[in-house]
């Protein structure tokens, strides 16, 4: 869940995004596709993270095989911009401007891609354990990441550089 001028983003375990005003008035959602489960059948997939900068809305969805894809909503249009062909198995993702998506995986490794241009710029090892949570500051360059082994990870979102540990 993120908020963003007046609006809460809430991400969910049935492919969709409910969007609300501060006063928990409902004002929209966003769907995605459904994904197959392991009997081939189609199930609502969960959406793993939301994020917003400017007039987007950054969806990490759930994909077939356990893998994640990445869609940006804007101008009422839904757009994939990762899809599972990546093999990323992300739990997590946060604008790091408008050009570039940080993704945290599972193995606790951190992914800065370039929309743009449509390529991975680094991926790096965050920590030692399973990713469990991520956040990102205001100015969008400093990345906190959390995981299972109880260390705290500040790092430089721009390069992937860790900053500090906390244990």
């Amino acid at each position: 869940m993120v908020t963003n001028k007046n609006k809460i983003f809430i991400a969910t375990d049935k492919n969709k995004v409910l969007i609300y005003d501060k006063d928990l008035n409902f004002l929209n959602e966003i769907k995605v596709r459904k994904v197959k489960d392991f009997l081939g059948e189609l199930i609502d997939g969960d959406i793993y993270s939301v994020d917003v900068l400017d007039n987007k809305i950054l969806l990490l969805a759930q994909a077939n095989d356990g893998y994640s894809e990445l869609f940006i909503y804007s101008d009422k249009k839904l757009k994939k911009i990762i899809d599972k062909s990546l093999k990323l198995y992300a739990k997590s993702a946060k604008f790091v401007d408008n050009n570039h998506v940080l993704l945290a995986l599972m193995s606790d490794e951190i992914v800065l891609y370039d929309i743009k241009n449509k390529k991975v710029i680094y991926r790096k090892a965050a920590g030692e354990y399973y990713f469990s949570t991520m956040a990102i500051d205001k100015s969008r360059k400093l990345v906190v990441i959390g995981d299972e082994g109880g260390e705290v990870i500040v790092v430089n979102a721009k390069n992937g550089n860790i900053i500090k540990k906390i244990c």
